[in-house]
């Protein structure tokens, strides 16, 4: 997919690559891993964007820590806390 992948990031598309932290399949480590060696021109940039915390607001109004994304530009790269491969 990478090579479609950079088709779209360069018409300047928005890209979101998630995955669940509990999913045994496709697992988030080498999601982490495949997003950090993408080869494009924000690849530098990308990899040097600090980690944002990913947080939903309940009806109740408490606070819940999702996930952790990093976000370059158009890319960004998703972890989605307590969800599998059906995230």
């Amino acid at each position: 997919m990478a090579p479609r992948l950079l088709n779209i990031l360069a018409a300047n598309k928005t890209v979101l690559i998630y995955s669940g932290k509990l999913d045994f399949i496709c697992n988030y480590i080498g999601g982490r891993a495949w997003t950090r060696n993408l080869q494009w021109s924000g690849q530098a940039s990308f990899n040097n964007a600090q980690p944002n915390s990913w947080d939903i607001t309940l009806k109740n109004g408490t606070r819940y820590h999702a996930g952790t994304s990093k976000i370059f530009q158009n890319f960004a790269w998703l972890e989605v806390e307590g969800a599998g491969h059906m995230v």
